[in-house]
């Protein structure tokens, strides 16, 4: 029987709060290690001999809410399932998995878990190795074909929103493409894998624009892993190599860990993003940084949050070990560029918009309506908004109001959830609306386990999470910031008087988000493209 945490399977963001939980529930009793080993008696039996169901009210209370029940017992010899017989096999042998691990599959309608054990495949992998070079292997064959087995895989930029994964398309590198006429594509392919699922509103933007000229071939990490649990080594060793790069939330590292200790690649050699870790704030720097030792270097990370006591993610950065990027925008965005760049979808004047101020957000969460209400006050100007949730995130959102209201807007308030970034802010400067933003105005957010930053902690919040932009040019991003929303009027008050500095304001925000996709383009370039 093993203990499965829920705050291990949530996506990133909402982790920290299930963790919490976790804690209190164990504190000061017998603690709960998350995918350990409780009991290895098959079946498992009552101290009366009594045959003891798991959904029954005696263990499942014991295991509190904290935690659910992934149930094996005699039954396994039954299945055909390959990682069923070998974890009998070793349950019988005594050499039951000390740990297991879970991962919900979003790729499948209701999110079934996967779940396997830690330490080995059924079967020992084969001793034969592959040329580390990427010789354009025919991952087709590999696809998934709706029976739920094989790693799923596409390469390249996106054919449009009705894309299929595992399609190939033709690599296009240019600024009808990405937006950047200077990418250059790699002759051989980067291997990716990706949590599909986990974080859709990243997916295109990293492996679409910044990860473009690498041509990536990605596969899905629930796929990788359910092959690696059925003993499927041929095709883990064809992702499972020195150099893949790794698209990672942090529950997801030790699973890959021990996919690569089992089929001998040393995690110097694979390269890791890690994507979702935007509320660790300065008590789980350390950690986080504790998590990349033995990654290859450097390590790509995205949110910046203040540093702690020691500076120790200065430090890290300051070596060249750990990298940052920006969460970037949503698909449907990324779908706009080639008309954007091209002019068959026009950027309106920002003189020329329906909109001088706009928040384009959610309103019912991190205070937001209040905030929008202060700026309305201070800044002297109506703030165009929808009260409620307008939350649409990855490939399947096709938010058209969204995309004609930032058109239509000059300004774009930039109002921080659960972390300071947002898509919004960057799917604004795509669309051609300055960003405004007031720095006492700090992350937080309810629903994660966060509060609202005000005052100085949320001008640190701040400073920290937009401080890695300023390398772009050398200087500050040409946004409107001021520092408190009493400063609001005075800031804006010559860009609503004058159109022409307001149109010069927003040309000189489009130019600098041209060079920043180019520059975090470039540094994934310099650091993971193959040569």
């Amino acid at each position: 029987i093993y203990a499965l945490c829920r705050h291990e399977l949530l996506h990133q963001a909402f982790a920290r709060a299930g963790e919490a939980q976790h804690s209190a529930r164990y504190s000061g009793r017998l603690s709960c290690g998350c995918g350990q080993r409780i009991s290895t008696l098959l079946p498992p039996r009552d101290i009366k001999g009594k045959l003891l169901n798991p959904q029954n009210a005696p263990l499942h209370s014991f295991l509190g809410k904290s935690g659910f029940v992934f149930h094996m017992s005699a039954a396994w010899a039954s299945f055909g399932r390959l990682e069923l017989q070998w974890l009998l096999r070793r349950t019988m042998s005594r050499a039951a998995p000390a740990r297991a691990y879970a991962i919900a599959d979003r790729s499948r309608e209701g999110e079934p878990l996967l779940t396997f054990g830690a330490g080995q495949p059924p079967a020992p992998p084969a001793t034969d190795t592959y040329d580390d070079a990427d010789t354009d292997l025919d991952m087709e064959s590999d696809a998934s074909n709706g029976n739920g087995t094989g790693i799923r895989t596409r390469t390249g930029v996106r054919a449009g929103a009705g894309a299929n994964r595992g399609a190939e398309t033709d690599l296009s590198i240019g600024s009808t493409a990405v937006g950047m006429p200077h990418a250059r594509a790699s002759a051989r392919r980067l291997r990716v894998v990706y949590p599909c699922g986990y974080a859709g509103a990243e997916e295109a933007f990293l492996v679409d624009l910044l990860l473009a000229p690498c041509a990536p071939r990605v596969s899905c990490l629930v796929e990788l892993l359910r092959d690696f649990a059925a003993g499927e080594h041929a095709r883990v060793r064809r992702v499972m190599r020195n150099n893949t790069l790794f698209v990672l939330q942090s529950a997801q590292f030790a699973m890959v860990k021990d996919v690569a200790r089992v089929y001998g690649v040393a995690r110097e050699s694979l390269h890791l993003v890690h994507i979702s870790n935007g509320n660790i704030y300065a008590d789980r720097i350390l950690q986080s940084l504790a998590s990349y030792e033995g990654w290859r270097r450097p390590v790509f990370r995205q949110y910046w949050v203040p540093d702690d006591e020691m500076g120790m993610l200065a430090s890290a950065s300051a070596l060249g070990d750990v990298q940052w990027f920006p969460i970037g925008m949503n698909p449907q965005w990324m779908r706009l560029i080639p008309a954007i760049a091209n002019g068959s979808l026009p950027l309106p004047r920002a003189s020329e918009r329906t909109h001088l101020v706009s928040f384009l957000g959610s309103t019912h969460k991190s205070a937001r309506a209040p905030r929008i209400a202060a700026v309305e006050k201070f800044a002297a100007v109506p703030v165009y908004h929808h009260a409620g949730d307008r939350a649409c995130y990855g490939a399947n959102c096709q938010d058209t109001r969204y995309i004609d209201e930032t058109l239509q807007s000059a300004f774009c308030l930039h109002l921080p959830g659960s972390s300071v970034e947002s898509n919004r802010l960057y799917e604004q400067l795509e669309g051609g609306c300055v960003p405004l933003v007031v720095d006492e105005f700090g992350p937080g957010e309810e629903q994660v386990g966060t509060v609202p930053l005000e005052g100085d902690a949320a001008i640190a919040a701040t400073e920290a999470a937009f401080a890695p932009l300023n390398a772009v040019t050398g200087q500050r991003p040409p946004f409107v910031r001021v520092t408190r929303k009493t400063e609001l009027r005075s800031a804006l008050q010559l860009y609503f008087a004058n159109s022409d500095a307001l149109n010069q304001l927003q040309q000189r925000n489009l130019e600098w988000w041209q060079l920043a996709k180019a520059h975090f383009t470039d540094r994934f370039q310099r650091a993971v493209c193959p040569n």
